[in-house]
């Protein structure tokens, strides 16, 4: 159970967390000391995601206050494992980390998915030499394509894993990038979805930097 469901009956976006902090950690509490070392989690999360921070201003450590990362997690009701999450950690590529983070940081979820596939598409391109008037999957199906592919992936070392990348290329262009490219998404508003699509993306721009002109 997270903070969220654990504690919202006590929490406003503007509390103090004094007594919320006696009541479900104090020994004093009449609590079981399963729900108090479950409550001391709790806040040693939350002061690890800089959602609250002790207050010394008030001289004792049972204080807590929301920090602004804080409030609005609680005014949004997000579970701040989804909150604090990051795709960071597991890009590699740089110019994916420049362009995409940035967006992702600002919650423009959608925004930084159809970024990450412009310039998965853009590399695509420059990698079989096409131009721009290649886009989607129509550039896949040049770049990758059984019948006449411009580029094989040297993981490959037959026809059935060959189709593979096509597909895989074809299907990500066909579900991820156009769909966000004239309409808006529902499911690509959300940040854990946005994250993941965007680990996915660093994927594939590293298998292609593998291909090679055929």
């Amino acid at each position: 159970m997270h903070w969220c469901e654990r504690f919202n009956r006590t929490l406003d976006e503007t509390s103090l967390l004094g007594n919320w902090w006696n009541e479900y950690y104090g020994t004093g509490s009449a609590l079981s000391e399963e729900d108090r070392r479950a409550a001391r989690v709790a806040i040693d999360e939350m002061i690890r995601d800089e959602l609250i921070a002790r207050t010394p201003e008030r001289g004792s450590r049972e204080f807590l206050a929301f920090r602004p990362k804080g409030r609005e997690t609680l005014k949004k009701g997000i579970d701040p494992e989804v909150y604090t999450l990051r795709p960071t950690p597991l890009v590699t590529n740089e110019e994916l980390l420049s362009r995409c983070i940035p967006l992702f940081e600002q919650e423009l979820y959608e925004p930084s998915i159809r970024e990450a596939f412009v310039l998965l598409e853009q590399r695509i391109r420059e990698r079989a030499g096409l131009d721009a008037s290649d886009i989607g999957v129509e550039l896949v199906d040049k770049a990758f394509g059984p019948k006449k592919a411009m580029l094989e992936v040297p993981l490959c070392v037959d026809e059935g894993e060959r189709l593979g990348v096509h597909q895989l290329f074809r299907g990500a262009m066909g579900l991820l990038k156009n769909p966000p490219s004239h309409r808006s998404v529902p499911e690509f508003q959300d940040r854990r979805v946005a994250a993941e699509i965007i680990v996915f993306s660093d994927f594939l721009l590293n298998l292609l930097k593998t291909a090679a002109r055929k």
